[in-house]
């Protein structure tokens, strides 16, 4: 369970990361200055804090299309010990910003498949520039296949985030500060030994990026929470 609620709050750290336009039209939900850095506070049902991340610009590069930017993403425990750092890409491209959803295996996942063959197939995700309450949202599905040599056995991870919509355009308030956010809900399944379901709210603030995140149950209590901790 705990693996699954850090890849979903990795997947909306991830998705913070833009929304551009073309030309002078750019509408950002990220930060996106070379060494900016966001702190994430992860917190359980009851409020005590579970874990923390970390996650910094790299670099910032032009494309044909738009732009991509290069972060890396730091995990620790609630002893803040790291448990793993991930370096990824995101792209934003033709007025819309898009995550390789492979980008959306965690850093703890990884490490503990280290010594296995990963094949992972992924789909597109993506948060629209001028977001319009209502909005549907595209699907997305992610797919990782391990195998250890010498071993017949094949694990599968499936994740699927269906049901993606803009909720609505409010104020949300965190450790960071008060900002001007979109909120975006989701269905969220994952299959490996078995299928877990759970429901997603995410609020995106521009030039910020994820701002909070809740998942909950399919009946609708509260599991674990995200919150923006610092900026700088």
């Amino acid at each position: 369970m705990k693996h699954i609620l850090r890849s979903a709050v990795f997947a909306a750290v991830i998705l913070s990361f833009c929304a551009f336009l073309p030309a002078d039209d750019c509408s950002m939900y990220a930060p996106v200055k070379v060494g900016s850095e966001v702190e994430y506070k992860n917190y359980n049902d009851n409020g005590k804090v579970t874990g923390t991340n970390r996650t910094k610009v790299l670099a910032v590069r032009k494309t044909t299309g738009g732009q991509e930017i290069e972060m890396q993403s730091e995990s620790f425990d609630k002893k803040d010990k790291s448990a793993g750092t991930s370096t990824y890409v995101v792209a934003c491209e033709n007025g819309s910003f898009s995550v390789d959803m492979r980008s959306m295996i965690t850093a703890e996942q990884k490490e503990s498949f280290k010594d296995s063959k990963v094949n992972i197939e992924a789909d597109k995700l993506d948060i629209p520039s001028n977001p319009q309450v209502g909005q549907t949202l595209k699907n997305g599905t992610v797919k990782m296949v391990t195998e250890s040599e010498g071993s017949p056995i094949v694990m599968k991870l499936t994740m699927n985030i269906s049901n993606r919509k803009v909720a609505a355009i409010e104020d949300v308030t965190v450790p960071a500060g008060t900002f001007k956010c979109v909120k975006i809900t989701a269905d969220v399944e994952t299959k490996l030994l078995f299928t877990i379901r759970a429901k997603t709210v995410e609020w995106y603030a521009k030039e910020v990026g994820l701002v909070k995140s809740e998942t909950y149950s399919t009946k609708d209590k509260l599991q674990g929470y995200t919150t923006l901790n610092a900026k700088k």
